[in-house]
């Protein structure tokens, strides 16, 4: 009995069928250095702006907090592009968005730890 054959009696896809690793229109390397690089300037930009400006202690815990305001916005973004790629059947992006929540989670966990 053949492989294909032990599936269809089992009324399952063959795997290989369903997930193709190599998928054009799926560089995950791009994806995730276009996502990771617009966060890092964003932020990267609104503290050189602020340090131009010298500005008191008071908005330079307002632009802290506005950063923090961004970063978590982005997140959100990031958590509905993965729901978005896994109804496009997209798995590389998606677990590529899912990789980046979860470094992005570990580094607030980090920082958050470091600042308490």
């Amino acid at each position: 009995m053949s492989r294909n054959e032990i599936f269809d009696l089992l009324e399952i896809n063959d795997p290989g069928d369903n997930f193709n690793p190599n998928e054009k229109g799926q560089n995950w390397v791009k994806h995730f250095l276009i996502r990771v690089i617009s966060i890092v300037f964003i932020i990267g930009a609104i503290i050189i702006i602020s340090e131009i400006q010298n500005l008191g202690m008071n908005d330079n815990l307002a632009i802290l907090l506005g950063c923090i305001l961004i970063f978590f916005i982005w997140l959100l973004f990031i958590i509905i592009e993965a729901i978005i790629l896994q109804v496009r059947k997209k798995t590389i992006l998606r677990n590529t968005n899912l990789a980046i929540i979860g470094l992005a989670i570990m580094l607030f966990l980090l920082f958050s730890s470091i600042i308490s």
